[in-house]
């Protein structure tokens, strides 16, 4: 709020407002409404930026999608495991410090077998768009360990869609698969061929 004692001293205000560093440090940003509250000014601002999460961000497929998004301007945050090693090998020249202006990019610690974890992220950040790509993808490792890959692969999904529709209905939502569950079928494949 900004105290200013006459009407001049407030339309020279609200020119400054668009003026930068202004509009440079809130470039995706919108002015709603100025209200003029006992002698001060309040700014009513609209974040424009669309906002995405994407499980899976450390993969090769997620982070390529990460990068496209972030240059098409979103806020994008990442689902990571912890773990004693930090894998963000693909994602590092995209990662800055969260407390530097104009950061796109957040990690959150989280796991797809961890639906109370997926509720608060997603209820939180009620992101535009979901995207998951997360899943244990290893195809030797999927037959040594079968529960835990149906935990992660399938519930993991279902626990994405279901907090989604909970608590952050209007996100749109994308699923990536792959194409190792047509088995030999040739390609291309589509909704109607079979496992």
């Amino acid at each position: 709020i900004k105290h200013l004692d006459s009407l001049e001293g407030k339309n020279e205000y609200l020119d400054m407002l668009y003026q930068p560093p202004f509009v440079d440090n809130r470039p995706n940003c919108t002015l709603i409404y100025i209200s003029f509250i006992f002698g001060g000014i309040c700014l009513f601002l609209r974040d424009n930026m669309k906002k995405a999460i994407v499980t899976g961000i450390t993969g090769q497929d997620g982070s390529y999608l990460a990068e496209l998004l972030i240059k098409k301007g979103y806020e994008v945050h990442g689902l990571i495991r912890r773990s004693s090693t930090f894998n963000t090998d693909r994602i590092d020249h995209l990662y800055q410090d969260r407390h530097d202006k104009g950061v796109k990019l957040f990690l959150h610690y989280g796991d797809l077998s961890d639906g109370s974890r997926l509720v608060s992220l997603i209820g939180d950040l009620k992101p535009d768009e979901i995207y998951n790509l997360g899943a244990q993808s290893h195809v030797r490792v999927s037959f040594d360990e079968p529960e835990y890959t149906g935990d992660k692969t399938g519930l993991g999904t279902s626990r994405v869609v279901e907090d989604g529709r909970l608590v952050s209905p209007k996100s749109r939502f994308y699923q990536a698969s792959s194409s190792e569950m047509f088995g030999a079928t040739p390609p291309p494949q589509n909704e109607n061929t079979p496992f």
